[in-house]
């Protein structure tokens, strides 16, 4: 009965190292589940991130690809309105000589209109000087001032 005892006492001792040893074994295999059931969390996060993170980039990329677009655009715009600012520059100044051209022929026009307002006081001028002189040879008495006078009136331009 000692043996047996003494097997029971072993028995239960080693019965209990052993449940102590399962137990212990247990709480480490549930410490690194709980660990990596974290992990799996923080990965799943992750990976979520890197999926908006790569939406975001193909969005912005997309962006730049418009942007590129209009600063190319605007380029265009710029030279497009520094070609235009050129002709209206060449085309004012083109218009400044054409006025200055105007003014000139509206001057020579109103000095020709001048003129030609002057025709029939001339012409009158000229018939009363010739009805003079024919008076005049007729009595008998030309003078060499009136002759002269008439001839240079006889002269202009028409």
């Amino acid at each position: 009965m000692t043996d047996d005892l003494n097997f029971l006492n072993h028995y239960t001792e080693t019965l209990h190292e052993n449940f102590d040893a399962i137990i212990k074994q247990n709480i480490v295999f549930q410490t690194n589940l709980k660990l990596a059931e974290k992990e799996l969390a923080i990965l799943a996060d992750a990976k979520t991130n890197i999926g908006k993170l790569t939406d975001e980039n193909r969005e912005l990329k997309g962006r730049i690809g418009q942007l590129e677009q209009l600063m190319s655009s605007l380029k265009t715009v710029d030279e497009d309105k520094s070609r235009l600012q050129f002709a209206l520059n060449e085309t004012s100044q083109s218009s400044n000589s054409l006025k200055a051209e105007v003014n000139s022929l509206n001057q020579e026009l109103t000095r020709m209109k001048l003129q030609v307002q002057q025709i029939p006081v001339l012409k009158k001028e000229k018939a009363e000087l010739e009805k003079k002189l024919a008076k005049d040879l007729v009595e008998g008495t030309v003078s060499s001032a009136a002759t002269k006078k008439v001839v240079k009136s006889s002269a202009g331009t028409f």
